[in-house]
């Protein structure tokens, strides 16, 4: 069923409801008002509490994952010698 809002009624095309009355805003009023959402003082203050947490463990992933690079280019440059070498031995 389709229902849509036009000139503060809402309305609907499904052709087996035709002949009821349409639904009008007072209808729905109370199924389209949320409550608004409380604000969580506590909630927020452990979220921003955690904030220097999570830059921590960010700084400390981003050092491990320097070090993981530098020991495959340092691993790299060891196979380019080798290779070298062994290139050299059959000159």
């Amino acid at each position: 069923m389709n229902i849509f809002h036009v000139h503060n009624v809402w309305k609907h095309d499904n052709e087996q409801d035709k002949g009821h009355p349409p639904i009008t805003d007072d209808h729905v009023k109370d199924i389209v008002t949320q409550p608004p959402i409380p604000h969580d003082t506590q909630m927020l203050s452990q979220i921003w509490g955690g904030i220097p947490d999570l830059h921590q463990g960010l700084n400390n992933l981003m050092i491990n994952v320097n070090r993981g690079f530098d020991r495959v280019h340092q691993r790299i440059d060891r196979l380019e010698k080798r290779f070298d070498n062994f290139q050299d031995s059959f000159q």
